[in-house]
């Protein structure tokens, strides 16, 4: 399922291809039909994902809760007991967590492996937990630990945590970041109810969340790409996604093939693009009208 995509306003996305340790984990685990389900064993792992807003880990970038999501994950399906697993989160938070600046522009092809590098480093350091060896358990609150990193205190209730994550969570549509989902929807519905030629087109505005902003649209990642040659490139920029949306009609891998990304229509229109977050103040984005 790789383009399964969990989101929440205000928390961290995580999609299939982020946890790839846990299909290898879950035949480890054996014994089929015994305990409780593969669901209800993850269905608390999808509330600790749920509990840690996105700016908590801004600064310290996606490797945070991946390293910490898998171990969980993948602890339970193997069985390994309390102790074991905070062991394993430790040593993996500490270890291999990466940077925000992977999202930035400009983008490389590692933005689309960073996720899977972490999950890597966590199964190994939840197998060597498994075996005995211990972490840091401090790793969040301790001297120089992620409290230090993010320079707030991750201070979670989970007294009052609950276990509706999952249906307050959408799934993505569209082959694209997640934060520009709605902006896609939009521009299809738009070109099947008014039959909008690209032709016709002389510019495309869209005033979007600053997450999405920040993300795709110029804002806190770096200034849009005019340039944009590649998929990495391609699927975090707004003004592609919206350009190929009113050309295709949709956002699916096809819309990301190499000579789908650099043909002379897309790459044209998406010179007309630009956006704003909805405060409404404008940006140097808007002024250069890309």
């Amino acid at each position: 399922m790789p383009n399964l995509g969990v989101a929440q306003a205000g928390k961290q996305r995580f999609t299939v291809a982020d946890v790839p340790g846990l299909t290898s984990s879950r035949a480890r685990g054996g014994r089929e039909g015994e305990g409780r389900c593969l669901g209800e064993k993850l269905h608390p792992v999808c509330e600790q994902q749920e509990a840690v807003p996105d700016r908590r880990v801004e600064r310290a970038g996606v490797g945070v809760k991946v390293t910490g999501l898998v171990a969980i994950a993948a602890g339970r399906l193997l069985e390994m007991s309390e102790a074991q697993i905070a062991h394993g989160i430790a040593m993996a938070a500490s270890s291999h967590a990466s940077f925000a600046n992977i999202r930035a522009k400009p983008l490389s092809q590692w933005k689309g492996l960073a996720s899977a590098q972490s999950a890597l480093g966590a199964m190994n350091a939840l197998f060597l937990a498994r075996r005995g060896v211990q972490g840091p358990l401090a790793v969040i609150e301790g001297p120089n630990g992620i409290d230090n990193l993010l320079h707030m205190q991750v201070d979670i209730d989970w007294e009052h945590e609950r276990y509706e994550g999952v249906v307050s969570s959408t799934i993505k549509k569209y082959n694209a970041e997640i934060h520009t989902q709605s902006a896609i929807h939009c521009m299809a519905e738009l070109v099947r109810q008014q039959a909008i030629r690209a032709g016709d087109v002389i510019s495309i505005e869209a005033d979007v969340p600053q997450i999405t902003f920040d993300f795709t649209g110029g804002g806190l990642y770096g200034p849009v790409e005019q340039n944009i040659t590649a998929k990495e490139q391609a699927d975090h920029s707004l003004p592609y996604l919206l350009a190929v949306a009113l050309l295709d009609g949709t956002v699916l891998p096809a819309q990301f093939a190499p000579d789908r990304i650099n043909r002379a229509d897309v790459q044209q229109l998406l010179r007309k693009a630009c956006s704003r977050d909805l405060t409404g103040t404008p940006t140097e984005l808007v002024t250069a009208r890309l």
